[in-house]
Parts: structure tokens; C-alpha cells; sequence
């Protein structure tokens, strides 16, 4: 059986990029793998359906694992390598969170409780990085559904939080693959959509080069969407043929 390490994180407001200020990161080059779960709260009864979770650490290039927590506030990334995360939560409505220094270790799995709170009015947006204006860099990924594999025809869209740049979406081929060239460096929003699953909207720091998996899980049939799943969309761009 396997055991649990529990930690419990306080609800704190998000004041800088995803990557911004870090601690030394690391993830093993092996094979071993384990577990990385979690569940989001308001309260003691109160659940968070549909918080989009990302999961990051740095070996080289960069490297996302993004979900949604289900109809029970849980999120699951099931097979990380070894080393120390990062661990992210975002709901419209709801102050961001963020977690550092998860160790996630073969046979154990790392549990993480999260509470989240209202959002506060007149928070400081984060900053521009200076850096990165000018430099382009590449996102591929994979979408995947929660115990069933790869998913095809999912939209991928990535918008520029500072707005200077039309968004960009695209479809994953028939592998649950995509790839989108030519990406502005710096913090970039990125949304996954797929028909009956919950969306996963969250925001990316791409210093560099990045690659993700997107994991989708079930839409309730009782889940109220948010009102910007009720905008149009922009026409994605044809995946690849193969």
C-alpha cells in the first residue's frame, strides 16, 4: 500500500509569474515515477469543481502537467518522475494559490490540501518581464482524458496576458499531439477544451522552449460554466496531416 504525505497549504495571492522567484528545482533523469494528488476546498464542506491545476518542475527545458480538479475537488497526476514540484491552482472568482518544494517520491504519494478564498479586489497585476521581449519560443504538448488516453480534435488556445499579440489555437491530431511554433516568450495564458470535459484554463511563464501534458476530466452535469465558456471561439488551426 502505498503512503500518504500530507501537507496542508494556506490560500495565498499569486503576486508574480509561475516560475518567478523559484528555489532550485529538480526531477530525476530515471524512470521511477509516482503520484502527485490533491483536493480543493472552500471550507471544511465546500469542494472546488473545476480549478485548473498545474504541476512544473525544471530539468533542462521546461515542463507543464496541467488538470482540473473533478466533481469531488481532487486532481490527480498520475506517473511525475521523481524531484520537486511546483504545484499551482486557479478558479475564476477565487485567488490563485501556489505551492513549492512537493517532493514527489517512488513508492509514496504526495497529497496536497488546498483552500482557496474569494479573490481580492484591486490586487497588482504582475509585472512585464523584460526579458523575454523579442525572444519566441516553442510549445508542444499532449491531451489526454483521466484513465482513457489521448485525446484528438481537443482545442488548444494560448493567449498573451499583456495582450500584444492575437491569441493562437490549434487542434490535437488523431495522438492527442500538438505543436504551436513562433510563441512570444513570457507569461502566456493557455486554455484546453474538449466536448463534455471540464476546461483548463490557467497561465504559463515560457522562458523557453516548453512542453505539457493536459490531462481533461468529465464536465458534472450539474456544473455551472463560467461566462467565458459562453464566447465565441476563434477558428483553430487544422492540425498537421500526419
Amino acid at each position: 500500500m502505498r503512503r500518504a504525505a500530507r501537507i496542508a497549504v494556506a490560500a495565498v495571492a499569486l503576486t508574480a509569474s509561475f516560475w518567478a522567484a523559484r528555489p532550485a528545482e529538480t526531477v530525476s533523469t530515471g524512470s521511477r515515477t509516482a503520484r502527485l494528488e490533491g483536493t480543493a476546498s472552500l471550507d471544511r464542506h465546500r469542494r472546488v469543481v473545476g480549478a485548473a491545476v498545474v504541476a512544473g518542475t525544471r530539468a533542462g527545458r521546461s515542463l507543464f502537467w496541467l488538470t482540473s480538479t473533478d466533481d469531488k475537488g481532487l486532481f490527480i497526476f498520475d506517473a511525475l518522475p521523481e524531484g520537486t514540484y511546483r504545484v499551482e491552482l486557479r478558479r475564476d472568482g477565487l485567488e490563485p494559490v501556489v505551492k513549492e518544494g512537493i517532493e514527489v517520491r517512488f513508492p509514496f504519494r504526495a497529497v496536497v490540501e488546498v483552500t482557496l478564498s474569494p479573490r481580492a479586489t484591486g490586487r497588482a497585476a504582475a509585472g512585464h518581464d523584460a526579458a523575454a521581449v523579442g525572444k519566441r519560443v516553442r510549445l508542444t504538448g499532449i491531451v489526454t482524458v483521466r484513465g482513457a488516453g489521448p485525446l484528438p480534435e481537443a482545442r488548444v488556445r494560448l493567449i498573451r496576458t499583456d495582450g500584444t499579440e492575437d491569441p493562437r489555437a490549434t487542434l490535437t491530431q488523431r495522438d492527442g499531439s500538438f505543436a504551436v511554433e513562433d510563441v512570444p516568450a513570457g507569461e502566456c495564458g493557455i486554455e484546453v477544451l474538449g466536448p463534455g470535459y471540464l476546461p483548463v484554463r490557467t497561465a504559463l511563464d515560457l522562458a523557453e522552449d516548453a512542453s505539457v501534458e493536459a490531462i481533461l476530466v468529465p464536465q458534472p452535469a450539474n456544473y455551472v460554466a463560467p461566462a467565458i465558456d459562453l464566447l465565441p471561439q476563434e477558428e483553430a488551426i487544422p492540425p498537421h496531416a500526419r
